[in-house]
């Protein structure tokens, strides 16, 4: 659980320098 919010918080930093990555992030982390 507490990787997932770590993830979470990289996954808001990319967003902003990457959204494509972002996205990719967010499936990993749903799946």
């Amino acid at each position: 659980m507490h990787k997932a919010g770590v993830l979470k918080r990289v996954d808001d930093l990319k967003t902003a320098a990457d959204p494509a990555r972002s996205l990719s992030l967010i499936e990993v982390t749903k799946e």
